[in-house]
């Protein structure tokens, strides 16, 4: 079964939309991050993202939003930052997260949740407090009534994918003591692991995992080769290494007590085939990790009324309203299974 938004119009295919999202990203990041030459003025170039002609042109902050980790994560935003960032209030705190300021420690008592995702956990579009996470964290504390209280830290950056995910469950998420972490996907999660596990392997910064040093070794990647090539070595193992990624995610946060939660959250113009969402739940419940489908978070609204722009299939903060909804309906069910007491 194929789900389609025909009704509300602009729907994409899963070609079509990893095309526009290469374009999307290649003005995020820098055009050679995607096999063109040179830097373009945009993310992480030399500034931050180009506005000229676009929809937020005169109400986005140019300079540079991200900075590079070295390691596996490739970048992070800024701390402490504070800007209009996509026709928006953009504020981080002290730890890299566009979030409110959270202590290292988890306070007594409370129940924490890490949110892992890309721009559409990261809020891209919107004002602070108005992205789903923020406001999930609002209805669960209201749902348990403070006792116990609830956190939930917004790891997420646009770019990311599960890949990133696996390194912050190493290097970052369990400094935090989080009881759960979520896992949110999208359509093309096995292109977008794969693009990002290229990239770090081009850019030459050390795989912490012997698992991707053996899956690289094994693809016959050498320190040097151009990113074309790894990408083509890497094609056919593209499924192995979700299958790793999964599998990792799930052994860091189970060795530390937290809860592994994978969530699907479809993006608001996407068509995507529930059989191929079957296989990727399957193989995250597999590897270990707790699964929640979100089939159709927007209730059939019309695309243009959740979205940023018409260019910007975004959601606005309708849309992340909706989707704080569906999460939260659909965590009530699966609470138990977090070890979380709503009432």
């Amino acid at each position: 079964m194929t789900h389609r938004r025909s009704s509300r119009g602009g729907s994409l295919n899963e070609k079509d939309r990893r095309s526009r999202e290469r374009g999307y990203y290649e003005e995020i990041l820098g055009a050679e991050a995607f096999g063109g030459s040179g830097m373009i003025d945009i993310g992480i170039g030399n500034g931050g993202p180009k506005s000229e002609g676009k929809w937020y042109e005169g109400d986005h902050d140019r300079r540079r939003a991200f900075q590079d980790t070295g390691d596996l994560r490739g970048r992070e935003l800024i701390p402490n930052d504070r800007r209009r960032y996509f026709a928006s209030d953009w504020t981080t705190n002290s730890h890299s997260m566009r979030d409110r300021e959270y202590a290292l420690a988890k306070p007594p008592g409370t129940y924490r949740i890490a949110m892992l995702g890309t721009s559409y956990t990261v809020g891209q579009g919107v004002d602070d407090e108005a992205d789903y996470e923020s406001l999930l964290e609002v209805k669960l504390n209201e749902a348990t009534g403070g006792d116990p209280p609830v956190e939930v830290l917004n790891f997420a950056l646009s770019s990311y994918s599960a890949l990133e995910a696996a390194s912050l469950c190493e290097v970052k998420v369990p400094r935090f003591g989080c009881d759960a972490v979520f896992l949110i996907s999208h359509g093309g999660i096995e292109p977008r692991v794969r693009r990002n596990f290229a990239e770090r392997l081009a850019e030459g910064v050390d795989l912490q995992f012997d698992g991707l040093r053996q899956l690289a070794g094994e693809c016959g990647i050498e320190p040097g080769m151009a990113e074309s090539e790894i990408r083509s070595r890497l094609a056919p193992r593209g499924m192995d290494l979700v299958r790793w990624v999964y599998g990792q995610i799930a052994k860091s946060c189970r060795a530390r007590g937290s809860v592994p939660v994978w969530v699907f959250v479809p993006r608001t113009d996407e068509s995507f085939d529930a059989a191929d969402i079957e296989e990727f739940r399957a193989l995250a419940a597999a590897a270990g990790l707790e699964t929640l489908v979100l089939p159709d978070p927007y209730a059939g609204r019309p695309l243009a009324e959740i979205i940023v722009h018409p260019t910007d299939e975004h959601p606005n903060e309708l849309g992340h309203q909706l989707i704080a909804e569906a999460l939260f309906a659909a965590l009530k069910n699966a609470a138990p299974r977090l070890g979380l007491a709503l009432k």
